[in-house]
């Protein structure tokens, strides 16, 4: 309808170009609640925002006729029908806003405006089938996560955008069961965690109904934290309490069965197990208690069970009745890991025992329970382990070489006599390894002296292990030349304990030895001077060691160029001499070294200075004493 004084559109509406507002009218001021300035040079994308209709759809985007819901500046619903008009002369679009008749939630939902203003159950009204958030109280936005959490921010918004995480959500489902069944919802005792705090409530969500259509979906939303706290506290209360009818059960019947796990693993036990009550009546005894203990058996005292029995301790000495370890734990003492001796009619055992008292919780003694390991073996092991060991430092005391044992820290354990009687008597200072260097000097077998961290004590605690270091000792009165042999001593965990050296006085061997020399040279002369050509040879590579002086005149026959011995050693004879046959040569080499025994190559001739010359060559193998 348009008005005939000033040729306006009296319906609610805007006026537009290049979606710009140039215009509204009264009704639309009146309709929304906004003033004139604050629309008039907004885009429609603005205007959209500002009455909340962008959610819904663009009013750019309308082109003829369609309907939804605006809202007011106060944030009031108005459902209403938007036309579009294009007005040709002024290039003006018109937007008209006629509402619905009898639309407003105020007028619909006057018999629930009171639960809205209350604010005591949360209350909200959302459209089908868009779902959007009409209105709302306080209580409701609360259980909203910020920033919807208030009006200005959730009002005239679908319910997928108000609430957190909504596609594919639980609430997703139960607003689109609701869609599609068009059935009113309860939600009962589900959980907020509203400003840290762990909330409950009940959601009913209520189909609205116009003309046979569902229109509106009434949501409330009650607190009921603490019924739910209270029915929580109650099915606690009684689970504990089941809890505690089943535990007392169960421990009934554990303590059943541990009373006879119990009984089965002490008759089990490899040690004696014998519990008496604090009148020293038996109450428990196992096989090998009984086995240890001369007439042993229940519903007799410690008394009358010992009456037959002697204790020793370990040194021989007597232990009278009154101080037996379970008559001690009976006046309250605790008597652990004593080892006795034990003679009773039947036996002779050795045992370990501990007898220990146990008190209830006054502090009175109840039970005394006594514990033997027999130890018989160990202590028969231990005696012939003793007499090993003794005979063991015996054959050490006695061998000939001096032996030396010391430990990690390089403290001296023992000597043994031929070490005392070599380095006597400086050994009886020497606490260390160390003091050795302070006491003595010690050289190689080229003359240096040797450092500190290389003498043979300091190597094996290195973790080396050596034969035979010669060392030459000089003491202040007298120099000794030895053989060391060092080796370290490690644990099961590979760490080491003893480094044990062996020294062995080389004064006599040195003497044979410069005798062995001088009659090797003697030999070797002897030898050299022989009207005989003698050639030796290595084995097994056959190679040229030494030549006497004849050998070397009948060489410079055959080899004239031939200057010096030196130029011929590491040689092979078939090298030197062409005359002989390469195959008879090994032959004859073979037989030797298989039969021990000399061969001959008889008339291997020779052409020299224009002459015939016949050798015959003895091959004489050279054995070691043991072959």
């Amino acid at each position: 309808m348009e008005n005939t004084n000033d040729n306006k559109i009296i319906e609610p509406c805007l006026y537009s170009c290049d979606s710009i507002i140039t215009d509204v009218n009264k009704e639309f001021i009146k309709l929304t609640g906004f003033i004139r300035d604050e629309l008039v040079g907004k885009s429609l994308i603005e205007i959209g925002a500002m009455i909340r209709i962008n959610s819904q759809k663009l009013i750019d985007d309308i082109n003829s006729t369609s309907s939804g819901y605006i809202f007011t500046k106060s944030l009031e619903s108005r459902e209403v029908n938007i036309s579009f008009f294009n007005d040709t002369e002024t290039n003006e679009k018109i937007y008209t806003f006629v509402e619905k008749p009898n639309s407003r939630l105020d007028d619909k939902f006057i018999f629930v405006e009171q639960t809205f203003i209350d604010n005591i159950s949360g209350v909200s009204v959302y459209s089908v089938p868009e779902l959007i958030l009409l209105k709302a109280n306080q209580k409701y936005l609360n259980l909203i996560d910020s920033p919807f959490n208030k009006e200005k921010n959730s009002i005239g918004r679908p319910v997928r955008e108000v609430v957190k995480e909504f596609a594919g959500s639980q609430s997703e489902v139960i607003w689109n069961s609701i869609l599609e069944t068009q059935k009113t919802s309860y939600i009962k005792e589900f959980g907020f965690d509203f400003k840290k705090d762990k909330t409950y409530w009940n959601f009913t969500q209520i189909t609205i109904f116009e003309k046979g259509k569902m229109k509106y979906i009434f949501e409330t939303a009650s607190e009921v934290t603490e019924t739910v706290f209270k029915n929580q506290c109650l099915e606690r209360q009684n689970k504990i309490i089941q809890r505690q009818k089943e535990q007392l059960e169960q421990q009934k019947e554990q303590l059943e069965q541990q009373n006879t796990q119990l009984t089965s693993i002490i008759e089990n036990l490899s040690d004696g197990v014998m519990i008496a009550n604090n009148k020293g009546e038996i109450i428990t005894v196992n096989t090998e208690a009984k086995r240890l203990i001369y007439q042993c058996d229940k519903e007799i005292t410690l008394a009358d069970a010992l009456k037959n029995t002697k204790l020793f301790d370990m040194k021989g000495n007597e232990i009278p009745f009154e101080k037996f370890p379970r008559i001690r734990a009976l006046r309250g003492e605790r008597v652990k890991n004593t080892k006795v001796r034990l003679i009773n009619p039947n036996k002779e055992y050795y045992f370990e025992i501990s007898s220990i008292p146990i008190y209830n919780t006054n502090g009175d003694l109840t039970i005394v329970v006594s514990c033997f390991h027999d130890i018989t073996e160990t202590i028969e092991q231990s005696s012939k382990i003793e007499e090993q060991k003794k005979e063991l430092e015996a054959i050490i005391e006695n061998i000939a070489d001096g032996i030396c044992i010391f430990d990690d820290k390089g403290q001296y354990i023992s000597f043994n006599k031929s070490e005392r009687e070599m380095f006597s008597p400086y050994y009886e200072h020497m606490v260390k390894t160390s003091d050795w260097y302070k006491e003595c000097e010690l050289y190689d077998i080229d003359g240096e002296k040797i450092d500190f961290e290389n003498i043979p004590s300091s190597r094996v605690m290195r973790g080396e292990k050596f034969k035979n270091m010669r060392v030459s000792v000089k003491l202040p009165h007298k120099t000794l030349q030895i053989d060391v042999s060092g080796t370290p001593i490690y644990d099961s965990e590979g760490k080491f304990i003893l480094g044990v050296m062996c020294d062995r006085d080389m004064a006599t061997y040195l003497k044979h030895e410069e005798e062995m020399r001088s009659r090797y040279e003697f030999l070797n002369r002897m030898i050299n001077t022989f009207d005989l050509p003698v050639i030796r040879l290595s084995y097994p590579d056959l190679k040229i060691v030494d030549i006497n002086k004849k050998a070397y005149s009948v060489i410079k026959l055959f080899r004239p160029n031939v200057k010096s011995v030196n130029q011929i050693k590491d040689d092979k004879v078939v090298n030197l001499f062409k005359m002989l046959n390469i195959s008879e040569y090994n032959q004859c080499i073979s037989e030797v070294i298989k039969a021990k025994k000399a061969k001959h190559l008889n008339k291997q001739k020779h052409i020299v200075n224009g002459s015939e010359i016949y050798w015959n060559v003895i091959f004489e193998p050279m054995l070691k004493a043991n072959g």
